[in-house]
């Protein structure tokens, strides 16, 4: 330690270059991970957790290194968070066209169609969130770093060197941080944001787990109402819809429980009979939430000294995240958003398509038509028409089944009256008759002319691959100027316990011909 003159505070209790001796002078460990009291008590009586989380001993050769690496963990800190945050920026313009292409890809409907979107609502949180803190951890260890350089150039300067009257040097040397005391305070708060950014991203990842699990229930249910129902007794179809319905519905219910004891801060560990009661939703769902492999770290935050307002605090963070991530500025006031056909959207044309984006909508090549005398109009499949395709084309069953096939492999086998499908079993028999079933979906007016059912064909769109059916719209007799196509989707509707197909407004796209 050194003091007087040597010291830039004239105080010798911040005048140190040894940081573990004057962390010791003051009865604390600064290399534990957090710093504690001596002769502190207990915060929390889990046996196991105080074992786990007791300090090294410094005779420990295993203790020594890992408050070596500690020491030097804002190295590690800098590189892993400037690599991640690379990545992350990376990978958020991609979100959307993963989910884009997941949803068009698999048939959902109910409750299932809900489950993949809270996914990506997940996955684009926890992406913004981490960017967040990764951008402020890398400010604080800069700033960090510049005052350790400070520092050392001006150890050797004396505070009553400053031409100030007593009165104000007084409050000043009460009011200012210390130089010693800022670098220990930052350094402890960028390695909590940066210990903070992953513990919530393992949240979120706990969230995704659980509603893959929940979304699989629900895929188990719709594969029961529309599927085994077929093949099975009626009386057998029941049996199984009633356990299969019952295990989702428990298996939900039990992630709820888990769900209200995290939000509620442990309120149903803290009684015997809640305790009781809670342990198996609580085993369940910390291995299907991965919750074992954070779980030290959270609690490493909640032994700590104000660890009593770690859990509160974090909850509440999170939720004034949730608060900003869904809030928007308006002042667009005079542009309406209902102003269907005459929004020129970029997703409506190919050459404008905002980056990675899987079409979902009908898709012309421009927005500006030369004196072409055919207009492209590509329409894509989509999985979850296949119920309105049932409906619609009643003479009509395609001859393969909606599954994983290995190619080349072809296999049936009928077991207990349940057919197993792999592959492709039969070619079409009818390659036009989808083809039919796939343009009767759509209803077409170009301005106010209702268009004939073109014969289209099948076509794979170069932008992301999508699959679907493209039509040649005749424009040779269209003046110049704009033009707009009107496409309306068949639709299927509950009215009066019976079900309705009609046709529904569905995508208005703005042209111009030269």
């Amino acid at each position: 330690m050194y003091h007087g003159e040597d010291d830039f505070w004239g105080n010798g209790e911040y005048g140190t270059d040894n940081k573990e001796e004057g962390a010791k002078d003051k009865g604390m460990d600064f290399y534990s991970p957090t710093p504690t009291v001596k002769n502190q008590p207990e915060i929390l009586d889990y046996r196991m957790i105080k074992q786990d989380f007791q300090p090294e001993s410094g005779n420990d050769s295993r203790g020594g290194w890992l408050r070596n690496l500690q020491r030097e963990s804002w190295q590690m800190e800098l590189f892993v968070a400037g690599g991640s945050l690379a990545l992350l920026v990376a990978l958020r313009g991609d979100s959307l066209a993963a989910y884009q292409a997941f949803q068009h890809q698999y048939d959902f409907s109910g409750l299932a169609i809900f489950i993949p979107y809270f996914g990506y609502a997940a996955i684009n949180a926890t992406i913004t969130i981490s960017i967040a803190h990764l951008c402020v951890n890398l400010v604080l260890r800069s700033f960090w770093i510049g005052i350790i350089g400070l520092r050392r150039a001006t150890q050797n300067q004396n505070v009553d060197q400053l031409p100030y009257h007593p009165v104000f040097r007084q409050e000043f040397l009460r009011r200012v941080i210390k130089p010693d005391e800022l670098i220990k305070r930052i350094d402890r708060i960028s390695s909590t944001v940066f210990g903070l950014t992953y513990l919530i991203a393992f949240y979120f990842i706990s969230l995704m787990a659980a509603l893959v699990c929940i979304f699989a229930g629900f895929l188990l249910i719709q594969w029961v109402d529309q599927s085994f129902s077929q093949w099975v007794p009626r009386w057998l179809y029941r049996v199984v819809n009633f356990l299969v319905d019952g295990s989702v519905a428990g298996f939900i219910g039990l992630g709820v429980v888990y769900l209200f004891d995290f939000l509620g801060f442990g309120v149903l560990k803290r009684f015997r009979l809640t305790a009781w009661l809670y342990w198996p939703s609580y085993a369940l769902y910390s291995r299907i939430t991965f919750a074992r492999w954070y779980r030290s770290l959270f609690y490493g935050l909640l032994l700590g000294p104000r660890g009593r307002w770690v859990h509160p605090t974090l909850s509440v963070y999170l939720i004034v995240w949730a608060v900003v991530l869904s809030l928007g500025y308006q002042n667009e006031i005079y542009l309406p958003d209902n102003a269907e056909g005459r929004y020129a959207e970029p997703h409506f044309y190919a050459d404008e398509l905002p980056g990675p984006y899987y079409l979902d909508k009908g898709a012309i090549p421009s927005k500006v038509i030369a004196d072409d005398a055919y207009l492209e109009l590509f329409l894509p499949y989509r999985p979850s028409d296949h119920e309105l395709l049932a409906a619609r084309c009643t003479d009509y069953r395609p001859q393969r089944e909606v599954g994983y096939r290995v190619e080349g492999i072809t296999l049936s086998i009928n077991f207990l009256g349940i057919p197993i499908r792999l592959g492709q079993l039969a070619p079409e028999s009818d390659p036009e008759a989808p083809l039919r079933c796939l343009r009767g979906l759509y209803q077409i007016r170009l301005d106010l002319t209702l268009l004939p059912e073109a014969d289209p064909v099948y076509y794979r769109h170069p932008n992301q691959q999508e699959l679907g059916i493209l039509m040649m719209i005749p424009t040779d007799t269209l003046a110049p100027g704009r033009h707009t196509l009107h496409l309306n989707k068949l639709n299927l509707e509950e009215q009066n316990d019976s079900t309705v197909i009609q046709f529904e407004n569905w995508q208005q796209i703005p042209f111009w011909v030269q």
